[in-house]
C-alpha cells in the first residue's frame, strides 16, 4: 500500500514540475577517455545509508564507450524519489539505463524504483526542451516496436494478476513531438488497455494503428483464462487500435 501511495505521489509530482524542467539538459555525455562528472554512482564508498539531503548532483551510467550523467535535480521525478529513500545509494546503483537510437532521434529509458520486480520506467531525452516522461509505473517491460515512419515506439507492459493472469497496457509515444498518443478501437470502445487484460502481441498496421492480439475471453478473468488455455487450438482476437493524432 505504501509503494502504491508514493507512486500516486511520483506522478503528480512529475506532471507538476515538467514545466519547470526546460531550462537545462538533464543528460550529459562524454567519452570515456575524458574526465567523468563528479557523481553518486561514482562514489562507491560512500555509506550507502546517507541523509537525502546528501544526495549528489549526478548519477552515471556507461553506455557504447559513452558515460551519460544524469542531472539529478532537473529530473524532479528522480529527485523526488531519491529523497525519500534511507539509502539512496543502493535505489541509485538499482537503476539501469538503455538508450536507444531510430534515425535522427536517440532516447535513453531508465529502471528505477523496482519492486518485485515491478519497476518505473522514465523516458528521456537529451535535448533540454523535452522534458522526463513517465511511460509506466509498477509495472514490467515486455517489449518495444517503432512505427514504420520512425516517429513513434509502442511499448507493452505487464503486471502481475491473479495466479497466471498477466495483465498489460500498451502506451504510444510521439518522438517527434514528445509526447504521449491516445488510442481508439474501431468500436471507440475502451477494450483491453489500462491493465485489464492479457496482450499477447502488438504489432504496428501502419503508422497510425496497431494491431493487438487479445486471448478471445468473455471477460478479463483467472477462471476464464483458465479454461481458454485447455483448449486444443486457444482463439486469439486482433483489435486495431488507431492513434489520435491531430
Amino acid at each position: 500500500m505504501m509503494r502504491m501511495v508514493l507512486s500516486v505521489v511520483f506522478i503528480v509530482i512529475f506532471l507538476s514540475a515538467c514545466s519547470e524542467n526546460d531550462t537545462l539538459s538533464p543528460i550529459h555525455k562524454a567519452d570515456l577517455d575524458l574526465e567523468p562528472l563528479e557523481t553518486s554512482a561514482a562514489k562507491k564508498s560512500e555509506p550507502l545509508d546517507q541523509d537525502p539531503e546528501d544526495i549528489e548532483e549526478y548519477v552515471e551510467f556507461t553506455i557504447d564507450e559513452e558515460i551519460i550523467s544524469l542531472s539529478i535535480r532537473d529530473i524532479p521525478i528522480l529527485h523526488q524519489f531519491l529523497q525519500v529513500q534511507k539509502k539512496p545509494q543502493q535505489a541509485i546503483s538499482d537503476m539501469e539505463l538503455k538508450k536507444y537510437v531510430l534515425g535522427m532521434e536517440e532516447f535513453f529509458i531508465l529502471c528505477f524504483s523496482c519492486y518485485d520486480k515491478q519497476c518505473s520506467y522514465l523516458l528521456l531525452h537529451p535535448d533540454q526542451n523535452k522534458s522526463a516522461f513517465l511511460v509506466a509505473d509498477m509495472a514490467s517491460y515486455v517489449n518495444h516496436t517503432f512505427s514504420p515512419d520512425a516517429t513513434k515506439v509502442a511499448f507493452h507492459f505487464n503486471r502481475p494478476g491473479e495466479a497466471h493472469l498477466v495483465p498489460s497496457h500498451v502506451i504510444v509515444f510521439d518522438l517527434k513531438e514528445w509526447t504521449a498518443v491516445t488510442m481508439r478501437n474501431e468500436g471507440d470502445e475502451a477494450f483491453g488497455l489500462g491493465f485489464t487484460w492479457p496482450i499477447f502481441s502488438i504489432e504496428w498496421s501502419d503508422d497510425s494503428s496497431l494491431a493487438i492480439d487479445f486471448p478471445d475471453l468473455n471477460e478479463p478473468t483467472e477462471e476464464a483464462l483458465d479454461a481458454w488455455t485447455t483448449l486444443e487450438e486457444p482463439p486469439f482476437i486482433t483489435e486495431t487500435y488507431h492513434l489520435n493524432l491531430q
